[in-house]
């Protein structure tokens, strides 16, 4: 049964306030006309476009359109309509931002009756809890671009609202629940696989939880409901072409497939499984504290050397899991959310992707603010009798916390310009303006450009873009790891790229570090160098950060 919530109705106005603090937030955080550093907001972007003009699901990005397999389509398809009512960059990106940021508010709100209804938060605990996951750090990043954080994380509170709902329902009237009741978990978890394909794992976890709850009968019912929904999309990833694109011999680093495809590729061609283990291991305890606390923004990474830490680390969680998973099958009426977050914590790890769990473990945080404010409920009522001591004890260390979210990564991040858009220094924004001008202005519709921001110069310039993270393959006889040594190595690739009418190559700075890139195996500057007389330079941008070469025959 849910617990009643404490403090009446009363109070109310705390969460509308808050709310209203965090879009103001939002909005001065949000750079209106900035889209294009991340990656994924322009995967979404031009597969919004692709789906509002009729051209099916395909990165309009990219030389040939390849087919997304790789994001699924929800998100994008609720972006398209905004494309069709205003088709121009930078005039419509104000309002994708505000779409997402309306998004985000809405997962807060949702958050704040979920744990008002069902956890016996009074209207002050909910409100301060709200605001503890509305200042964290991962999520201001996200919440402020054009990203599918917010719109997942509303589907996943929507899923244990939900669960948590019919649950109540069943323990009232002592029956159990039918396929309309059991209907809302199930387009809720297709909602969120076909948001982001991790979200398979809430789909494993419902199915746990309903099982102990109400009897295989139900699982089973739900479970092929949300295969039927589901199948239609991964069958059809599976059945498009190989979207890894190929110049001649070269491939281009694998953006657009499926994760399976991409973990193969990185794991088995590039690293070796024991490195990605002992990598993954090394920073994922870490990158889950950091995902709820903010202010942990340089807590270390396990070290690497000796080898026996990070394997030991990846032996303490197996352990854990293991040991929560026997709690789960043991337990009668398990919770819905240790079921769900049983399968995507470990689904999450195997997902290795270098500085990405902060992200992905974002739909973590609520539930660990959640269990921090418990204990620190618990441990004032042991601490003292009185009953204002036992509310504001805890109170104040989640005002404290609030004020570590927010001002913490202010203070490191902010005076360098990492990580957000809306960090992004002024002058770098116009050179980046002054570079699409320059683009529209020195090349023609059909040409193609070689870039580490493929997308972005879609978006402003219309220009098609090869990414430039470039791997030879076997048939070149070119050893990757000693490639630059060789200037044959240059020599081939330079023709490869005009052979598919690549005529742009673009130097550009580090978003995170307002440096020139410089790609340890490949770099575009040792390029240049290498074959001099066969790249003209035609712009510079003020500072050169930003640098154009055509490419000579």
């Amino acid at each position: 049964m849910a617990l009643p919530p404490m403090g009446g109705k009363r109070g109310k106005w705390q969460i509308g306030l808050v709310l209203a603090v965090l879009a103001c937030l939002y909005v001065f955080l949000m750079r209106p006309t900035v889209v294009g550093l991340w990656g994924d907001d322009t995967i979404y972007l031009t597969g919004a476009k692709s789906i509002a003009t009729g051209q099916g699901y395909r990165m309009l990005s990219e030389p040939g359109m390849p087919a997304i397999i790789k994001y699924p389509p929800l998100f994008p398809a609720l972006l398209a309509p905004i494309w069709l009512i205003i088709p121009t960059v930078p005039q419509n990106l104000p309002v994708f931002k505000l779409f997402v940021i309306g998004l985000g508010l809405a997962a807060i709100l949702l958050f704040y009756r979920l744990i008002r209804r069902f956890y016996g938060c009074t209207h002050t605990e909910a409100a301060g809890l709200c605001l503890l996951l509305g200042a964290n750090y991962i999520w201001l990043r996200c919440v402020v671009e054009v990203l599918s954080e917010p719109l997942f994380m509303l589907l996943f509170f929507g899923l244990i609202y939900a669960a948590r709902r019919l649950q109540d329902k069943a323990a009232q009237s002592k029956t159990q629940p039918d396929f309309k009741q059991v209907a809302t978990l199930i387009l809720l978890s297709c909602a969120a696989f076909y948001t982001r394909t991790i979200g398979a794992a809430f789909i494993a976890g419902m199915a746990l939880w309903l099982g102990k709850r109400f009897g295989k009968s139900t699982a089973y019912t739900y479970l092929g409901s949300c295969l039927l929904i589901c199948l239609p999309w991964a069958w059809w990833t599976l059945a498009q072409p190989e979207t890894i694109a190929k110049i001649d011999g070269f491939y281009v680093y694998p953006e657009n497939q499926t994760y399976l495809n991409e973990f193969f590729f990185a794991v088995i061609k590039s690293h070796g499984l024991p490195p990605i283990l002992q990598e993954a291991a090394s920073q994922f305890p870490g990158a889950t504290l950091f995902s709820a606390f903010s202010f942990l923004i340089d807590l270390p990474y396990l070290p690497h050397n000796p080898a026996w830490m990070p394997f030991s680390a990846l032996a303490l969680m197996a352990g854990l899991m293991l040991y929560a998973l026997y709690r789960l099958l043991k337990t009668p009426h398990p919770s819905v959310v240790a079921c769900c977050l049983w399968f995507y914590a470990p689904l999450t790890f195997m997902w290795y992707s270098h500085g990405q769990y902060p992200r992905l473990m974002l739909c973590v945080a609520p539930f660990l603010y959640m269990a921090l404010f418990k204990g620190l409920r618990y441990t004032a009522q042991k601490l003292s009798p009185v009953p204002r001591i036992q509310t504001m004890l805890p109170l104040t260390a989640l005002a404290g916390l609030i004020a570590g979210n927010l001002l913490v990564p202010g203070i490191l991040q902010i005076p360098q310009g990492n990580m957000m858009a809306n960090n992004l220094r002024q002058n770098l924004w116009l050179d980046y303006q002054g570079a699409f001008s320059a683009i529209e202005r020195l090349t023609q519709p059909g040409d193609i450009l070689w870039s580490r921001y493929n997308g972005l110069y879609y978006l402003y310039t219309g220009r098609k873009t090869v990414n430039r993270n470039i791997v030879p393959g076997s048939e070149t006889g070119l050893d990757w790891l000693s490639a630059n040594r060789y200037q044959a190595f240059y020599r081939v690739l330079h023709t490869a790229l005009l052979r598919n009418r690549v005529r742009y190559i673009l130097l550009e700075p580090n978003f995170n570090t307002d440096v020139a890139i410089e790609v340890p195996e490949m770099t575009t500057d040792i390029l240049i160098h290498a074959m001099p007389g066969s790249f003209e330079p035609v712009y510079n941008s003020s500072d050169r950060m930003i640098r154009l070469y055509r490419l000579r025959p």
